[in-house]
């Protein structure tokens, strides 16, 4: 069983009231999970709020030194995608806290919302074309880190926010570029080296991430959110434990048909999901 490390209650305890790079002070939890947790904070500098996401030193291992140099040159990455589908990413650093010990941390414009994990059963409600829209809206997101050279690795609706709009529309914005790495050419960004090993969550991870492949490419991305998008449009996912099993093997594993679950969705949609939920990603 995987350690799930301090509880919200322990983390407030522990970082609220802290003052990251002499201007960011932390206020409320706002979430926790995998290598760090998000507050609420106040930028003194530009008098705004901020949202910061610290990463937790008992996650770095015992020897941080690799992942502290990940951390930077990936949050150097995340900065420069600029999209109205990604999350801004403002600043980043190393502060020594009184302890000594040195504390990472991500400062990001702060949305009011929830992720799409969180809305799922709502948005589920929602007619087809309002739940399209949530899709193609992180697409937009996605393909601008992958015209930049960037793979985001995990795709997961705990990674897509949704902030209501007039009109009951959502603004969708992929969130946590942090664990991405860039494509070997990617513009303008060296190749970022890290360890082979699984990054993402499993039950959204394209066939070459449950393989093992270290580097995937893009279309990892575009079947993760072509999982999302075939369990919005039909309440379910589109490979059960048996399939993903068999993925993972690098069998083939025929890609399931939309239209079979639901008759009335337009074919268009039905071929596209399709193609992305493609074992082979070549294909």
């Amino acid at each position: 069983m995987s350690d799930p490390g301090p509880s919200p209650s322990a983390l407030q305890a522990r970082y609220a009231g802290r003052v990251l790079g002499g201007r960011y002070r932390l206020g409320a939890l706002l979430g926790a999970g995998g290598m760090g947790a998000v507050f609420r904070a106040d930028d003194a500098r530009l008098g705004r709020e901020v949202a910061v996401k610290v990463i937790l030193p008992e996650r770095l291992g015992t020897d941080p030194a690799p992942h502290r140099g990940r951390f930077r040159r990936e949050a150097v990455v995340a900065a420069r995608i600029r999209h109205r589908n990604v999350v801004t990413v403002y600043d980043f650093g190393t502060e020594t806290g009184p302890d000594g010990e040195p504390l990472d941390y991500l400062v990001m414009e702060l949305l009011e919302g929830a992720d799409l994990a969180s809305r799922r059963a709502a948005l589920l409600a929602a007619p087809p074309a309002e739940r399209l829209d949530v899709v193609l809206q992180a697409a937009r997101g996605l393909a601008e880190g992958h015209r930049r050279g960037v793979v985001h690795r995990d795709v997961s609706p705990r990674n897509l926010f949704l902030a209501p709009e007039p009109g009951g529309r959502f603004h969708v914005r992929v969130l946590d570029f942090g664990v991405a790495k860039p494509v070997a050419g990617g513009a303008a960004f060296g190749e970022i080296t890290v360890a082979p090993a699984f990054v993402g969550s499993p039950s959204y991870a394209s066939p070459e991430q449950m393989q093992g492949k270290a580097t995937p490419g893009p279309e990892s991305d575009v079947f993760s959110l072509a999982v999302i998008a075939y369990e919005l449009l039909c309440n379910r996912r589109p490979y059960g434990s048996a399939a993903r099993e068999a993925m993972g093997r690098g069998e083939a594993v025929p890609a399931p048909s939309l239209r079979q679950r639901d008759p009335r969705l337009p074919p268009t949609v039905d071929a596209v999901l399709g193609r992305a939920l493609q074992v082979d990603p070549t294909r």
